[in-house]
């Protein structure tokens, strides 16, 4: 594990902050669709009924669009910490702003305010590789506790290198539900569902 005192995060906040449009939002676009459908297509073979959906960290909106693909009639809401997110989900997935609730938070703040079980799923797509060792027991618990049917986590797993934001982790000792799914979908990363 990474010790590094000058990474926590508040640091990672401001990060994601000041860098988020400049450096990823051109290569989200590019990357992820594709494995974004073979999650969808997973979680529902699962067949778990679900009316509300919350994403931490919804960037650009991909995941949000193609989830209402598949799921229609469920309500949506996505946090993110950039304030440049709304303006690039409105260049990229426009149509989302019609059904989903979209709010510029950082993730930690965002969960302390939710009530117990207040979505159906909460969903993250390579955002807990990012929480820092500082807060991420309390990130995941809190996620749980925001859950009603399930926590979905689509995260690095085993990083080809260790820096402040790689830290290999076992997710599965993050969360105290019980796990329904773990499945890889490339050397580094993983699907897992807790199911509650």
């Amino acid at each position: 594990m990474i010790h590094e005192d000058n990474f926590n995060y508040e640091k990672q906040k401001a990060f994601w902050i000041r860098k988020w449009q400049k450096r990823y939002e051109s290569k989200l676009v590019r990357v992820g669709e594709a494995e974004t459908v073979r999650i969808v297509t997973d979680f529902k073979k699962l067949r778990i009924d679900f009316k509300s959906f919350l994403e931490l960290g919804c960037g650009i909106g991909r995941n949000i669009f193609i989830f209402h693909r598949t799921f229609p009639e469920v309500s949506y809401t996505g946090i993110d910490i950039s304030p440049m997110m709304k303006k690039s989900v409105r260049k990229r997935y426009s149509e989302i702003l019609k059904y989903a609730n979209l709010f510029t938070v950082d993730v930690l703040t965002f969960l302390k305010e939710q009530e117990l079980n207040s979505y159906d799923i909460v969903f993250t797509y390579g955002l807990l590789l990012h929480i820092t060792e500082d807060v991420i027991d309390e990130v995941t618990k809190l996620m749980e506790e925001c859950a009603a049917k399930a926590v979905v986590i689509y995260e690095r797993e085993n990083p080809r290198r260790e820096c402040f934001w790689r830290i290999p982790r076992d997710y599965e000792h993050y969360f105290s539900l019980p796990c329904i799914l773990k499945k890889p979908y490339t050397s580094l990363n993983t699907l897992w569902i807790f199911k509650k």
